[in-house]
């Protein structure tokens, strides 16, 4: 889920039939607010949850990137290390050509 831009206000519409709020104040105010509230708290649980597995989710992925550049950087130095061993094998060879033709 893309992340709103910081200078976006999100609102919440809220319909409802006051009136009976106005008939019977002291039982419905109490009870309406009570339900907003608990909908305004949902919704902004719902919210961080969403944000939470958004940044988990890129957390997960930077940590994939990490795995493969380090797998990558091992290939790579395991390719330097094989080419330096291959190297010194023909250094060795190279040597003992030259000792066996000294010796004929």
């Amino acid at each position: 889920m893309a992340s709103l831009p910081k200078d976006v206000t999100r609102i919440l519409f809220v319909t409802a039939n006051i009136a009976t709020c106005f008939e019977q104040p002291d039982s419905m105010v109490v009870a309406w607010m009570d339900e907003l509230l608990k909908e305004i708290f949902e919704r902004e649980m719902q919210r961080q949850q969403v944000r939470q597995a958004a940044i988990n989710d890129v957390q997960r992925e930077e940590y994939r990137d990490q795995q493969r550049n380090l797998t990558q950087q091992r290939k790579e130095n395991m390719d330097v290390e094989q080419r330096a061993q291959y190297r010194q094998q023909q250094r060795n060879l190279s040597q003992q050509r030259r000792e066996n033709m000294d010796e004929e």
